[in-house]
């Protein structure tokens, strides 16, 4: 039971992201899963149930993937016990590491289904998506607060940190432009960590303006 209910997630994940939440249907996902349509009302109750757990999954992989390897990171530590040092450098991982699962295009199935649900004009259903992402988001929030100062659930908290993850959420057609402009068919390891230093030199003067004393502001 355990293996049909995982794989009609991994099959829905690829569905919902090539068609989004309306133009995919449970029947299609059940017939592509080699199941049936019982099987998704038994392990979901409808169609709404599996798209929530298919995002949940999702995010729950890339919390995972953000831990694993030997350059994982280890996000539950209290970060307001660091040093700036020590917070910049953890947040010099953190951004490194992003952008290393947007390379290998790790994050994109989500990225796809959140684009799907803009597209398709659903408020409803973004602020859903936006519910199970938030604890994945909590703690990068709680990073910049304490580098900041920023007030968490300021205005400018929030827009701080759109900026900075803006960078490192590497879209299908951004892909393809930046290949297509440097004459690439895939990013070479040289690409990857100019692209990461281009962000942290980005990320660090951003974060430079908002140190203690500082008169940038």
């Amino acid at each position: 039971m355990k293996d049909t209910r995982i794989k009609l997630i991994q099959t829905a994940a690829r569905l919902f992201a090539k068609n989004g939440f309306s133009g995919t249907s449970v029947r299609q996902i059940s017939t592509a899963a080699k199941t049936n349509v019982a099987a998704v009302h038994y392990h979901f109750g409808d169609k709404r149930g599996l798209y929530l757990a298919t995002v949940a999954h999702l995010v729950e992989q890339t919390k995972k993937s953000l831990a694993s390897g030997p350059d994982g990171l280890d996000m539950s530590q209290q970060i307001d016990a660091l040093t700036r040092e020590e917070s910049l450098a953890l947040f010099h991982k953190v951004l490194n590491k992003m952008l290393d699962m947007s390379f290998d295009r790790k994050n994109i199935l989500l990225e796809r289904i959140f684009e799907h649900a803009q597209m398709e004009n659903s408020g409803q259903m973004v602020k859903m998506l936006l519910e199970y992402v938030a604890n994945f988001d909590g703690p990068f929030f709680r990073h910049l607060n304490h580098l900041t100062g920023l007030k968490l659930g300021s205005s400018e908290l929030i827009l701080l940190a759109n900026a900075v993850f803006r960078q490192v959420h590497i879209s299908d057609f951004n892909r393809f432009a930046i290949l297509h402009s440097l004459k690439l068919k895939d990013y070479t390891p040289q690409i990857k960590q100019q692209i990461k230093d281009i962000v942290w030199h980005n990320t660090y003067a951003i974060l430079k303006s908002y140190e203690k004393g500082s008169k940038k502001r």
